[in-house]
């Protein structure tokens, strides 16, 4: 039945002929199919790949040299495999019929000759370099317009901007949220200098730090409404809703704006439970004044005012029949993007916001018109879309092992590529709530038997992947001892089997024990997980996986008690880094015995020494030597245990402009600043 039908999907692709070779029994494709090729043959059907997740599904993929994909389109009923064959300078292409019932159809073998370059090396200009958006911009440019194209691995948590925890989502949403102050967008360092964004500049503040006072801008939300102070007070009182909102920011918050009883719990209970009421210790003198009355001495209040909680939200939104959880499909827009549209799990794209002014922002300066992100678990394929240039940054992280290791060999590449370091710490959260985890020596028995340097060589290795980790405080972030170390993996970090072995007698599981670990299926994860059941298999400790997307992973999966329980959680993958650059702005979220779950105190620690420490710290001039010992305290417990410090490899598309990182929001690229160009 296929006799006769002809390939339609070579195209001239940047001046390169992609031919294909006809054939008989050739299968029906699409005449706007598209194949795209780039360095070493990455082979693409930007249609499929980029296409909504009911479009395709993906059958197979396998990596021989550099990158094979197999694509199949279910209303077209086909399936695209491509693999470059080194050797022979050619790309190997089949196309094979779908069948609904499980067998294959008729396979056709096309070959396809490229030359040319790729790209990332034809289209290198001025200005790139390897990692130099770390301390500087890459090509300064003033030009508008143009759509940014990102690719992630999953949804956000949430785009409500109280109920989000995941850095790569604080940083898009500073594309239409605006809090009352921010950090500044300066090259490197720079960027932890507080600056105003909704408020004029930096808080008043009496004698004793308990009173804190913010003028407000004269911005306007989306619908050319004024935003007022009425509507920031309004933001933070949603944080109290506990039972809408699992995770976010609102812990910092918690019992610093009401008072709380023995057990931390605060006596508002946000909006939706008292309409009628509100926080006391928030004040509205008039529309553009707010002031904060706190519980106890802050001396970096200041810091707080960049969390997202401090983001206005308008008063109607109280009054919408999905309140709470509702907000999140539709925020209104503050910033200079508004949504346009957003398909959960699919895709999400912004448009310019005509209501933004320039004038009020000195954080923002926005070139773009338009950007969009699409979603797709495969890490390995959004990386080809990145390679390629039918994507132009991978929006919640640096790119995978596979193509870090080619940007490594290939100059060309790596002139485009950085190598940040991303102030965090990658750990393991172990669950007490879980037997036979209950017992600390069963939680220090696994501390002892990880093998760091097979996790770091899981997130790419000492050179571009971060270095081990002995404590939970990240290099660069107030209360960091370098010699720290309360379970010493040896010289070669590689574990301590011996001292393993001895918590396990102690323990009283002598030949170890089986427990569940979790982990994001997508990305490194699936790495790190290998390399741990590798090392803790040593001592008869068996791994085995528990994994969930990366949108609901944190704040509904491994941040939600009754799931770790019902699933039996024993241990999680999970990444710890400042929320803000106070005293508390590690530890508060992790550790605080107020801190929720979902808010990234997993393990539910509840230490009274702990609390007692992070008090003392929020009002010292120099709080190193009691976070110091937050940390040390911690380890003490065995329910946070680290295994390397944060360091990734970026790619940026060679088409954008004013490329910087930004060091605050955890040395990700700036989006809301970036541009393009495409002469």
């Amino acid at each position: 039945m296929y006799a006769g039908r002809r390939c339609t999907c070579a195209r001239e692709l940047s001046g390169e002929k992609v031919a294909a070779h006809e054939g008989a029994a050739l299968l029906p494709v699409h005449d706007s199919m598209e194949l795209l090729t780039g360095m070493w043959g990455a082979v693409l059907l930007t249609r499929w790949v980029m296409a909504p997740r009911n479009r395709w599904s993906e059958v197979e993929r396998t990596l021989a040299h550099e990158t094979t994909i197999l694509r199949c389109d279910e209303r077209l009923g086909v399936m695209l495999s491509c693999r470059w064959v080194a050797v022979s300078a050619f790309l190997a292409c089949a196309l094979t019929a779908c069948s609904g019932s499980g067998g294959e159809g008729p396979t056709v073998t096309v070959t396809v000759t490229v030359t040319g370059t790729s790209p990332a090396s034809s289209r290198a200009t001025e200005g790139a370099g390897f990692d130099a958006a770390s301390g500087g911009i890459v090509r300064p440019s003033k030009a508008e317009g143009g759509t940014l194209r990102l690719v992630a691995t999953g949804d956000c948590d949430s785009w409500d901007p109280v109920n989000t925890t995941q850095a790569w989502c604080w940083n898009l949403q500073r594309l239409f949220t605006r809090t009352l102050l921010a950090y500044s967008t300066s090259p490197g360092d720079g960027s932890r200098t507080l600056v105003g964004d909704l408020a004029t500049g930096l808080g008043e503040h009496n004698e004793d730090f308990t009173q804190w006072t913010y003028h407000l801008k004269a911005a306007r939300w989306e619908d050319g409404k004024p935003i007022t102070s009425d509507q920031v007070k309004y933001g933070l009182e949603r944080t109290y809703a506990s039972e809408v909102f699992t995770h976010g920011t609102g812990t910092y918050f918690r019992c610093l704006l009401a008072p709380c009883d023995g057990s931390n719990v605060p006596a508002y209970a946000g909006p939706y439970v008292d309409p009628s009421g509100g926080l006391d210790s928030i004040s509205t003198p008039d529309e553009r004044t707010i002031v904060f009355t706190l519980t106890s001495p802050t001396l970096r209040f200041d810091h707080l005012m960049t969390l997202l909680s401090s983001a206005p939200v308008p008063l109607s939104e109280k009054e919408r029949s999905d309140h709470g959880a509702g907000y999140a499909l539709r925020p209104l827009s503050s910033g200079p993007f508004k949504f346009q549209s957003h398909i959960p799990e699919e895709q999400v794209t912004w448009v310019r916001n005509d209501q933004w002014d320039a004038g009020t922002d000195t954080v923002r300066q926005p070139l773009l018109d338009q950007i969009t992100l699409t979603i797709n678990a495969d890490a390995d394929a959004n990386d080809a879309l990145l390679r390629t240039g039918a994507a132009d940054l991978i929006a919640d992280g640096g790119v995978n092992v596979r193509f870090q290791q080619a940007i490594s060999s290939d100059p060309a590449l790596k002139a485009n590529a950085d190598n940040p370091v991303g102030i965090a710490t990658h750990y393991f959260a172990v669950f007490p709530q879980i037997r036979p985890l209950d017992n600390v020596h069963c939680r220090r028995a696994v501390a002892y038997a990880l093998n760091k340097t097979t996790l770091l060589g899981a997130l790419g290795g000492p050179e571009f992947g971060g270095s081990t980790a002995d404590s939970m405080t990240p290099p660069g972030v107030t209360g960091h001892i370098a010699s720290a170390n309360a379970y010493p993996g040896g010289p070669d970090d590689t574990g301590d089997v011996t001292k393993a072995k001895e918590e396990l007698q102690q323990c009283g599981t002598p030949n170890g024990f089986a427990i569940k670990q979790a982990y994001i299926n997508s990305g490194r994860g699936p790495g790190v997980f290998s390399a741990a059941r590798e090392a803790l298999a040593r001592v008869g400790i068996r791994l085995t996986a528990a994994v969930a997307p990366q949108s609901r992973y944190h704040g509904s999966y491994i941040g939600d008690p009754e799931t770790v329980k019902a699933v039996g959680i024993g241990m999680a993958q999970a990444v710890a880094r400042p929320q803000n650059y106070g005293p508390g702005g590690l530890w508060t979220s992790l550790a605080a015995s107020y801190a929720p779950p979902g808010g990234g105190n997993y393990t539910e620690i509840r230490d009274k020494k702990v609390d007692d420490l992070l008090t003392s710290a929020s009002v010292r001039l120099d709080p190193s030597d009691v976070l110091a010992q937050v940390d040390a305290r911690v380890m003490e417990l065995a329910v946070l245990l680290p295994f390397a410090y944060d360091k990734f490899v970026t790619y940026r598309n060679p088409r954008l402009t004013n490329v910087r990182l930004n060091v605050a929001h955890g040395s990700v690229y700036d989006i809301v600043n970036l541009g393009v160009n495409d002469q």
